[in-house]
């Protein structure tokens, strides 16, 4: 079994691998970030999970949600 290094993930917390994950790790995430990302503007109203930003209190999906962790993984 191969493990993958999550660096990108971790910023300045990096202990260059000693948070590998396993592959299968790794596609479960993938799988709930893709939820996320396909989750409809109107979830809040709808109910479910989503992802919002602060303080602009809106729900990103799509493009705007990679854009904003992106951003995120930029700053840090």
């Amino acid at each position: 079994m191969s493990h993958l290094c999550i660096k990108p993930a971790c910023g300045s917390n990096c202990c260059m691998c000693a948070n590998a994950i396993s592959e299968e790790q790794a596609r479960v995430y993938a799988v709930r970030y893709a939820m996320l990302r396909a989750a409809p503007i109107d979830a809040i109203r709808s109910g479910g999970v989503f992802a919002g930003q602060t303080p602009q209190n809106i729900v990103l999906n799509g493009d705007d949600l990679d854009a904003a962790i992106d951003a995120l993984r930029s700053a840090t």
